[in-house]
């Protein structure tokens, strides 16, 4: 009986689903933050929005460790951790999750520090110096979600080789990134116009 259910299907999906739970959740609740924070750009920074980034942080945080974890028990049951066995795709993989976590940590260490010490003024109303890599970590966040799910769903991008994968990572964080700070900053010349 005990056999039937430690079929290697089975085995794969009772890691695969906890892995694709966790992004589900971990994108939705940054893509959520990402928007309520467009949302909110223009208005003065309040301690209920702290609240709210810090409730959201630990979601995102704690959907990281699932990440984590079930990624590299995959990485274990389908290589072995054998390096040779690494696809350009699991590398890609690799690479986005780590500047995810990576920006995380950004996150932790510059953004929510400045919101608080700029609590009560609109982050369009901040300085230069703070907003550009505000809009730059909201930018790595947006674009490694959409590649990391671009990765994980598309058949072509599953054998892809270097020549494909290295463009389609180059073009997507150029125009994650780029793609904020451009809306940031018109949005905050509009602001200024306004004001």
């Amino acid at each position: 009986m005990l056999r039937l259910f430690m079929t290697p299907e089975l085995i794969l999906d009772s890691i695969r689903g906890p892995h694709l739970l966790a992004i589900v959740i971990g994108m939705g609740a940054a893509m959520y933050l990402d928007l309520r924070t467009l949302h909110k750009i223009s208005r003065p920074v309040s301690n209920s929005d702290l609240e709210e980034i810090r409730r959201i942080r630990w979601v995102v945080t704690s959907t990281f460790v699932l990440i984590w974890a079930s990624g590299l028990s995959l990485v274990w049951y389908r290589t072995e951790i054998a390096i040779e066995a690494f696809s350009p795709k699991l590398w890609s993989k690799l690479f986005v999750v780590s500047v995810l976590t990576l920006n995380a940590i950004m996150l932790a260490a510059f953004v929510i520090p400045n919101l608080r010490r700029f609590e009560g003024i609109a982050l369009l109303d901040m300085p230069f110096r703070i907003l550009l890599p505000m809009a730059m970590v909201a930018g790595v966040s947006g674009s490694s979600w959409i590649l990391a799910l671009m990765l994980g769903f598309s058949k072509f991008l599953k054998t892809a080789h270097w020549d494909v994968l290295v463009p389609f990572l180059s073009f997507g964080f150029a125009a994650g990134i780029g793609g904020v700070i451009l809306v940031v900053f018109a949005l905050r010349s509009r602001h200024r116009s306004l004001a």
